[in-house]
């Protein structure tokens, strides 16, 4: 047996140690089987105690504030759950479209007010108000997304509903108007095959917009093709009939 290594972890035996109290760093003899003091006189004790106290208080405020931390998460993502599926029932976009979508957006729902959805006639929307949908959608056509003939109004689970596509929902236009908007979106389409509208050009054109909704707003009757021509971004042809 290694007499040296017996002697060394003799528990009984003295040993110097440091007093843990910062301010004091006395060097202090104790047995190992003493390990609970950790301090060289009373005095030091009380203070060892009371920062071993501090201590452990803070440690337990970090962890309610950390529980607090998790609650609030945990209810900002509850509430967020239900203000997207909120927001699903009524059909609005999580995605945030342009300025000047929504301002043309808003014109059609005012053109629109009052009427049926253009797809489905019939449908009862239960009081909800009609969106703004586009009859050839935004990723077929993407030309055609700030064209108000292209853009009318829709219920939510029609404007929402995968299963339609955008011939069915031509047809649905086409029964509106008549069969000439079908040949009138496939002509602009191909006349306007790149539609680019600065940032500058937006806010003039949101300012154009913005005057065809306030007239409207005010009783006055006005086509789209009207609109479009105000607008000015497309370049029309003689299939759109001023309606």
């Amino acid at each position: 047996m290694n007499i040296t290594l017996l002697y060394q972890s003799d528990p009984f035996k003295l040993r110097k140690y440091t007093c843990k109290n910062k301010q004091c760093g006395i060097r202090y003899e104790k047995r190992m089987v003493d390990k609970n003091i950790e301090w060289c006189s009373d005095e030091c004790k009380k203070i060892v105690r009371d920062e071993k106290a501090e201590k452990l208080t803070r440690k337990a405020m970090r962890n309610l504030a950390k529980i607090k931390k998790e609650k609030r998460e945990a209810a900002k993502a509850k509430n967020k759950e239900k203000h997207d599926k909120w927001r699903e029932e009524l059909g609005i976009s999580k995605t945030k479209t342009d300025p000047l979508q929504n301002a043309i957006n808003e014109l059609v729902r005012e053109l629109d007010k009052g009427k049926p959805c253009y797809v489905f006639p019939a449908y009862n929307t239960n009081g909800v108000p009609n969106q703004a949908g586009h009859c050839y959608g935004r990723g077929a056509r993407s030309n055609l997304r700030y064209l108000l003939l292209n853009i009318h109004g829709e219920s939510v689970y029609s404007n929402h509903n995968q299963d339609i596509d955008d011939i069915f929902k031509l047809e649905g236009l086409a029964a509106r108007l008549g069969e000439w908007v079908k040949e009138a979106l496939r002509v602009i389409h191909i006349e306007n095959k790149v539609i680019k509208v600065s940032s500058h050009e937006k806010n003039e054109k949101i300012k154009i917009v913005r005057k065809l909704i306030n007239r409207v707003k005010k009783g006055e009757i006005l086509t789209r093709r009207y609109c479009d021509e105000q607008i000015g971004i497309y370049q029309l042809n003689e299939f759109y009939e001023n309606m």
